[in-house]
């Protein structure tokens, strides 16, 4: 097969989400089709080709123009004569009505519900809302990145038919690579040590639940501090950081991977606040850390987690799980959730078995 990407900013991939995607499938679906990634106007990987993928951006940038970008990336997509190309997010669903005479055959991959964010202001969650809409009605192949997200397109639009589930994936070996990182120096910049701080990675916006970790926290007897990793100039933001203490301390965001994964792999626990997204890289990241994680409890990260973790909807409930784990209660569970977790990466989300099964996806509409 031929097989397209379109959506991400382009690889090798400088950032996470869409480009560790499209870079990491890429890697498993060339060792037996072709694979070409269309990145945008912005990527400054300009040779053809990349470890033996195709590489081809559109003259459009994804964040100033999405609709042209993505409408330009599939017609790149369809002159390289694609068999089928991947839509990495929601945002072309109103050009693939312009594809439907090509050969090439358009999967869609919506990601989380956008249009459930607290940060959008009303008109942009009706605008996310209606491409939903819209591709629920006019897609032809829907792939969602959990079986939450896949619930959803039939409960709420009543579409059943050509909707398959392919979730993100993690890669571990890196992760293990990097915890080799020699961390002493930047935690005594920090003034934490090794398995004695709680941690949050996370956009600091309301729907990720960041204000109920902190108040939950404050009122345990947690002596430990919460350290919390996340850019600070967005409006909510600024409010929770009016919380930042001795205890409770925002470091920002940290761009350095080596840092970021020592951090991951050395917090005594990980709290994981999202609530509206599917399958989400940064809880992938904490689970393939051997971290013991805390959730907010939803369907997306009970599906992800096996239900093998620690999970609140309150701060009351956060205050319990926190004091339980300060007495020393519940020890072996604690090393059941974290083998479990450990073990539902390297079972379950490895990009291997991700890229694999959007080729049985693939290979399953052969015959529309």
């Amino acid at each position: 097969m031929k097989v397209a990407i379109i959506g991400a900013k382009g690889i090798p991939a400088n950032y996470g989400g869409y480009e560790t995607f499209a870079e990491q499938v890429s890697m498993v679906f060339k060792l037996n089709h072709e694979v070409l990634v269309v990145g945008d106007g912005s990527n400054n990987y300009l040779k053809p080709e990349y470890k033996g993928i195709h590489i081809l951006n559109s003259q459009y940038i994804k964040s100033k123009n999405p609709i042209k970008f993505y409408h330009d990336s599939l017609k790149i997509a369809d002159d390289w004569e694609a068999d089928v190309a991947i839509m990495c997010g929601i945002g072309g669903v109103f050009s693939t009505p312009w594809f439907r005479k090509s050969k090439m055959k358009i999967f869609v991959n919506p990601d989380g519900l956008g249009f459930k964010r607290d940060k959008w202001v009303w008109w942009k969650k009706i605008a996310l809302f209606i491409q939903f809409l819209f591709g629920a009605l006019f897609s032809k192949y829907i792939i969602c990145d959990s079986v939450g997200i896949s619930v959803f397109f039939k409960n709420k639009f009543n579409r059943t038919n050509n909707v398959f589930v392919a979730e993100y994936g993690s890669d571990l070996n890196s992760i293990e690579s990097r915890n080799d990182f020699n961390c002493d120096a930047y935690f005594e910049e920090l003034k934490i040590s090794k398995d004695n701080y709680l941690l949050v990675v996370s956009r600091l916006e309301p729907e990720n639940n960041v204000e109920i970790i902190i108040e939950g926290f404050l009122k345990s007897s947690q002596r430990i501090p919460l350290i919390i990793v996340g850019n600070t100039n967005t409006i909510h933001a600024k409010e929770l950081i009016k919380l930042a203490s001795d205890k409770v301390r925002f470091i920002e965001g940290v761009y350095n991977q080596d840092k970021l994964s020592a951090l991951r792999f050395y917090c005594k626990a990980y709290f994981h606040g999202h609530s509206v997204g599917g399958t989400n890289p940064s809880l992938l990241e904490a689970m393939g850390s051997n971290n013991l994680t805390i959730a907010h409890d939803n369907v997306f990260n009970r599906e992800v987690l096996d239900n093998k973790a620690y999970f609140f909807t309150n701060d009351s409930e956060v205050k319990t799980i926190l004091e339980a784990m300060e007495s020393g209660l519940n020890e072996d569970t604690i090393l059941n959730y974290k083998r479990a977790s450990m073990l539902r990466i390297l079972n379950y989300y490895t990009w291997e078995n991700i890229a694999n099964k959007y080729i049985e996806i693939f290979n399953s509409t052969n015959n529309d």
